[in-house]
């Protein structure tokens, strides 16, 4: 539960501070704000349904969802790029700041659910 309401928290946080910082906001602020959201909360969900249910697969079921999810965002920033080549920089550097944000969220609550 404080995992889904920090997720909640820090979308909206990002959205109000993405209004406020940018004077044209990323052509795909949106949807890259929606995809790695709805990324993170499934992969966390998932992560910890499996350490529930299987623990001795936990680690390499963490290990090959960031592969999976390093190959997929990969391939959404490349449409990206390809689609906007004038905005790439702007919606990269968006994507690259809340993949961040995101990921340390997700790695700190499962971190903590591992070890408890």
């Amino acid at each position: 539960m404080r995992f889904s309401l920090v997720i909640a928290t820090m979308a909206i946080l990002t959205v109000v501070i993405g209004v406020w910082a940018f004077e044209v906001l990323p052509s795909y602020f949106y949807q890259t704000l929606v995809l790695v959201t709805i990324g993170t909360v499934g992969i966390y969900f998932y992560l910890v349904e499996v350490k529930k249910e299987r623990p001795g697969y936990f680690t390499q079921l963490y290990i090959l969802t960031l592969f999976v999810k390093i190959l997929a965002y990969g391939a959404y920033v490349l449409i990206v790029v390809w689609d906007d080549p004038k905005g790439a920089d702007m919606n990269a550097l968006f994507f690259m700041i809340v993949y961040f944000f995101f990921t340390a969220a997700e790695v700190y609550f499962l971190y903590k659910k591992v070890t408890h």
